[in-house]
């Protein structure tokens, strides 16, 4: 990762050089760096270049643009590692979402992600009813872009199974992690990591819902 975080600087360098700063692909190299950065840990770095790649977007390609949205969604997954309260990476989900709407329509799979990051931030609030329709609507669109059984949509499952417990709904949580583990026994197969941890979610449900038998089958 190191190679390549130096690879997207010289980048950076050259094509600031020799197109400018406000070159959409200046933007890109902003982009790309941010993301090596992040995996680095180096989280100061990563916001300051994906908070660069949003504005360069902005000026070159428009305020709506796709990649525009993309930049936001990184950086609100930097800041989101930084501790950013929810209110703020709320502000910018909306943001990303109201941006591919407009510009990818309703029905893309991108919207889809939008709807799931901005849903999983709403839960973290407390903000339930809202989340639950975020969550419902990405895995409408998921299930339509990618299939019901896929490991996209199994996501979804889980983040509307953690949904339910945190409203100790046990049987709506029982319901999404029997969705998600059906489709990563398939996907993954039974042993892998994935599938025993969703395994052991939909044990502990089972155990809020009194069904011992099943509980010690599962965990």
């Amino acid at each position: 990762i190191e190679g390549a975080a130096q690879q997207h600087m010289r980048s950076l360098a050259i094509r600031e050089a020799a197109f400018g700063p406000d070159n959409p692909e200046v933007g890109l190299s902003l982009t790309n760096l941010g993301l090596a950065e992040l995996e680095l840990e180096r989280l100061a770095d990563s916001r300051m270049h994906q908070e660069r790649a949003v504005e360069n977007w902005r000026k070159s390609l428009g305020e709506e643009h796709p990649y525009v949205a993309a930049a936001i969604t990184n950086l609100a997954l930097v800041r989101s590692l930084e501790g950013a309260e929810p209110d703020e990476l709320i502000k910018l989900h909306r943001r990303a979402l109201q941006i591919r709407e407009a510009s990818m329509g309703p029905d893309h799979p991108e919207v889809g992600t939008s709807l799931a990051n901005l849903g999983s931030v709403l839960a973290r609030k407390g903000d339930y009813e809202e989340a639950r329709r975020s969550l419902d609507r990405a895995r409408a669109l998921w299930v339509q872009t990618y299939g019901e059984g896929s490991d996209r949509v199994a996501s979804i499952d889980i983040d509307l199974g953690d949904l339910a417990k945190e409203q100790e709904d046990w049987d709506d949580a029982a319901l999404f992690f029997q969705r998600a583990l059906a489709s990563y026994e398939s996907a993954l197969g039974a042993e892998h990591g994935s599938t025993v941890w969703v395994r052991y979610e939909l044990g502990s449900v089972e155990l809020q819902r009194g069904r011992l038998e099943e509980a010690k089958a599962l965990i």
